[in-house]
């Protein structure tokens, strides 16, 4: 240990931890156990080191021994919580949170670890709670307020989140994330218009990236129009995520002569799924570590010729390495129901369906790219149950359902669902999501329907855990009622798959069109309403129809293998078609100059 004294060498140990010195700290750190084994701060510090690198079953282990060395350090529970909630051992993490609290009942950060446990817990309005605790002792705490909103989008309260999300830009307008999750609980409220969402995406980009301009990285590219180009894919859902049942079977079918393939993973860790995706990459980088230049640098020194966001405004995206233009040509796909905004984004790739051509542009300030058939290829999970028998024969009606999230559960989308309601008496609706373990969400959707006529023995409530408890959920259901003005794109192709039949409303935007375009591939377009009246006759009358139902239960895992959603190798060419037209444009560009 450095001749200091051990309390000095312990304050260092923290400083240097505190400043993202994570080597310099636990050198220092183990220096001092190597003389004082017992030493609780250390062990803390270790803690919260290997907390931040991914090492979470340690962090515990470490983590443990110093609150047992100072049972009364608040600080020590608290990152104890946090490195349980990483572990998923839930109800020991919401124990850690509120022995922090209790010892340190000023502190708000206990207060909002506590909301995050709770949240991860899926006891949501316990968590608004917790995190309006934590902003009543400290107003300016940002992690607490964007905790608040989360919880609130959860619960399905967006016009709330939106009201907690436009306080923290007004406490701070810099932060470019907390900006992307305003962006982002936009699209849930009902009457939002296109033209107000363009509007605020080029907010975005003014404050945001266009400051960056002078940061924009300089190509030094072969202009060659046929030869292999390097494409490189940045995304922070190369993992169990919705995204990856899209975005694996183009990079599973890229036709190697023709593209060399770069992952650039903003998830720390990973998972099984990240293991398959790995190994369909030739170069697998992860920036998770890396602020925003140093990975537009890494990109830039990797030669990418065609660069591709998959995340749009979600959480975790990397819109601001865009924004540094670290490739020739970029493009957005997929993770975002909506344009980015950047200026430096040249294209975003769709399709006839969810983008007509005849309004092209009107909303997004990239070039739109449409694909010859679907924006996106699906990929179904490996664990699928079978398709069960329509259980409208077995239990003698009909069930409508609901697998999307409450955020997208808007006042004028369950009034139409309580009309259908009335006018099939006979049948039940079935709601499923994670944010339906929290009673409160239950209630106040029972409550809705019971002052529209619609008691609750109609209406079933399921949270559900894991992947192939939700797609066994689907054996209960008849009929899925797909969310309007954001369409459930992801919860349609699981639908699907399982035998279940989508309605949906075509909205005027992308976002509410994406069902309409799966549809379309699936050769089922008659199930695309265009008025909220068509929708609910389209519903009715389906339910009415047992014999059309059975039918399309027993023929829709066959009918998508034949269509363009799960053609994975037609997909890629087509793809790679389009990254190829591209790609002659820049450099017929450049040829020019």
């Amino acid at each position: 240990m450095p001749p200091v004294p051990l309390w000095q060498a312990a304050q260092l140990a923290r400083q240097h931890l505190q400043a993202g010195r994570l080597g310099d700290a636990e050198h220092l750190c183990r220096q001092i156990l190597a003389q004082f084994p017992q030493h609780a701060e250390s062990l803390n510090v270790l803690g919260v080191i290997a907390w931040q690198t991914g090492r979470h079953e340690l962090a515990g282990d470490l983590l443990r021994q110093a609150v047992a060395l100072a049972p009364r350090d608040a600080g020590y529970h608290n990152n104890l919580g946090t490195a349980l909630r990483a572990l998923g051992r839930l109800e020991e993490a919401v124990a850690s949170c509120r022995r922090a609290a209790a010892l340190s009942p000023n502190e708000s950060a206990p207060y909002e670890n506590l909301g995050n446990a709770l949240e991860q817990q899926g006891l949501l309005t316990e968590a608004v709670a917790s995190y309006e605790h934590a902003l009543a002792l400290e107003p300016g705490y940002l992690a607490a307020r964007l905790g608040l909103a989360r919880a609130l989008v959860n619960l399905g309260l967006v016009r709330d989140a939106d009201a907690q999300l436009r306080r923290a830009l007004e406490l701070d307008p810099s932060p470019a994330h907390v900006h992307s999750a305003w962006l982002a609980n936009l699209h849930y409220l009902d009457d939002t218009t296109p033209e107000t969402l363009l509007a605020a995406h080029r907010r975005w980009n003014q404050l945001h990236a266009l400051p960056l301009r002078s940061q924009c990285l300089p190509h030094d590219k072969d202009p060659a129009p046929d030869r292999r180009l390097r494409v490189g894919y940045v995304s922070p859902d190369f993992r169990s995520h919705p995204v990856a049942y899209f975005v694996e079977g183009l990079l599973a079918s890229h036709d190697a002569a023709a593209v060399e393939v770069f992952c650039y993973s903003n998830a720390a860790g990973g998972d099984h799924v990240t293991a398959r995706l790995r190994q369909y990459a030739h170069h697998w980088r992860d920036i998770s570590a890396l602020d925003d230049a140093p990975a537009a640098a890494l990109i830039l020194e990797d030669r990418i010729d065609i660069l591709i966001d998959l995340s749009g405004h979600t959480a975790g995206h990397r819109l601001l390495v865009f924004a540094r233009q670290p490739a020739p040509v970029q493009v957005t796909w997929l993770g975002y129901g909506d344009t980015t905004g950047l200026d430096t984004m040249d294209y975003r790739l769709t399709d006839a369906w969810a983008d007509p051509p005849e309004t092209s542009g009107c909303h997004c300030t990239e070039k739109l790219v449409h694909l010859p058939e679907t924006f996106a290829c699906y990929r179904p999970a490996d664990d699928s149950p079978p398709v069960s028998p329509l259980p409208a024969r077995e239990r003698g009606h009909v069930t409508f359902a609901s697998f999307h999230t409450l955020a997208k559960l808007n006042a004028p989308l369950l009034e139409s669902w309580s009309r259908i309601l009335v006018r099939v008496p006979d049948a039940r609706l079935l709601f499923c999501a994670a944010g339906l373990s929290d009673p409160a969400a239950r209630q106040r959707l029972s409550g809705f329907f019971s002052e529209r006529r619609v008691v609750a023995g109609r209406l079933e409530f399921r949270a559900w855990q894991d992947m192939r408890e939700y797609l066994a959920a689907h054996h209960a259901v008849d009929v899925l009622l797909d969310s309007h003005p954001y369409s459930g794109h992801t919860v349609s192709c699981h639908a699907l798959w399982m035998g279940v039949p989508p309605v949906t409303l075509a909205g005027p935007h992308y976002c509410g069109r994406t069902v309409a375009s799966v549809l379309h591939n699936a050769g089922l377009p008659e199930l695309i309403a265009r008025t909220p009246a068509e929708y609910e006759d389209i519903a009715v009358n389906l339910a009415r129809d047992v014999l059309r139902l059975a039918d399309l239960r027993r023929t829709m895992r066959d009918r998508l293998a034949a269509s363009p959603l799960l053609g994975a190798r037609r997909f890629a060419r087509a793809v790679e078609e389009a990254y190829r037209h591209m790609w002659r444009k820049w450099c017929e560009r450049g040829r020019a100059k």
